[in-house]
């Protein structure tokens, strides 16, 4: 997954899912959209992002006409937010758009968790099918 990617989330899941992203899956966060101001949480994004040694866009209070704006101005692969961004990105023809609330919004739900460690890693095989899934051929019909 090393593609770049865009973040749309609050800022409780979205630093972290930042440091998730960019270590363990080796994307490049372009652009991270979040919904709250984050006046109390900013210098531990800043932290977080330094440590990193990365320096992607910044957007806060980011509202609907900001989010798809911001998509459409970067060259990205991958979007993480919630559905919302699933179908903004659908729509600009990105090839990924991850639901990150989709694995505990399915109609089958699992006795998994999704929070911590354990569910980070959930989270992350979630992820990968998902990838997976978003790179099949759409237009094949088999026989």
């Amino acid at each position: 997954m090393r593609n770049p990617g865009a973040v749309s989330a609050d800022g409780t899941l979205g630093i972290g899912l930042v440091r998730m992203l960019f270590e363990e899956l080796e994307m490049i966060p372009e652009v991270l959209l979040f919904r709250s101001t984050m006046r109390e949480s900013r210098s531990i994004l800043e932290q977080e992002l330094q440590s990193m040694g990365i320096s992607p866009r910044l957007v806060f209070s980011a509202d609907g006409y900001q989010i798809k704006q911001a998509l459409t101005e970067v060259d990205t692969d991958a979007v993480l937010g919630s559905a919302w961004e699933k179908y903004m990105a659908e729509e600009l023809g990105i090839k990924i758009a991850f639901d990150v609330f989709s694995p505990t919004n399915r109609e089958t739900y699992l006795d998994k968790p999704y929070f911590g460690y354990e569910g980070m890693i959930n989270m992350m095989e979630v992820i990968a099918n998902d990838w997976d899934r978003a790179f099949r051929s759409k237009h094949i019909h088999w026989t």
